[in-house]
C-alpha cells in the first residue's frame, strides 16, 4: 500500500478502493500502464500513469497480488480474524490511516513524496496535475512547494 501511495499519489481512500481491473486492464495503446481512480475527491475519475520514474510500482503490485493469489477484485484487502486468508472486500481507509501513523508519517506525506519525486524527475506541472486529480495547476504548485521563478515574471529584472 504504501508503494502505491508513495509511487502513485493516490489517496488513502483510493488506495483502499483499487480492483485488480483498475491496476491490471488500464494501459493505452503505447502499452503504458496506469491505474484507474473511479470516483475519487470530488467524484472525479482518473488515471495515475506508471511511467518510466514510477513504473516500479506496478511490479510491486504484482509481486503483491501473486503471493496473495489475487485475480479479481479489490488489491488491498484484509486479513480473517487467524490472519490466515484474506478477506473477499476493500480494506478500510482508517486502517490504512493507522497503518501510516505507526510509522510516524501522516497520510498526505506519502502523495507530497510522490509530488515532489515525480516532479524534480521532469513530469510536466500538467500532467502531475491529473496524476494527482488536482483541478489547477496552482494547486499543484502550492502543494509541492514550487520554488517560483520571478524573473520570468517581471521582465527587465535581475533577481
Amino acid at each position: 500500500m504504501f508503494a502505491v501511495m508513495v509511487g502513485a499519489g493516490l489517496r488513502v481512500s483510493e488506495v483502499a478502493a483499487i480492483t485488480y481491473s483498475d491496476v491490471f486492464e488500464t494501459v493505452n495503446t503505447g502499452g503504458l500502464h496506469g491505474i484507474r481512480i473511479i470516483n475519487s475527491k470530488h467524484h472525479r475519475s482518473r488515471i495515475s500513469v506508471l511511467g518510466h520514474p514510477n513504473h516500479w510500482v506496478l511490479r510491486m503490485v504484482r509481486e503483491w497480488v501473486e503471493y496473495a493469489g489475487i485475480r479479481s477484485g479489490h488489491v488491498f484487502r484484509p486479513w480473517n480474524s487467524r490472519r490466515t486468508v484474506l478477506v473477499d472486500r476493500k480494506i478500510n481507509p482508517r486502517t490504512i490511516q493507522l497503518a501510516i501513523q505507526k510509522k510516524g508519517l501522516a497520510t498526505h506525506d506519502l502523495r507530497r513524496t510522490y509530488a515532489k519525486l515525480a516532479q524534480m524527475s521532469g513530469l510536466a506541472w500538467e500532467d502531475l496535475r491529473d496524476n494527482l486529480g488536482h483541478s489547477s495547476v496552482l494547486t499543484t504548485e502550492r502543494y509541492v512547494g514550487k520554488e517560483q521563478d520571478w524573473s520570468r515574471r517581471v521582465p527587465k529584472w535581475e533577481i
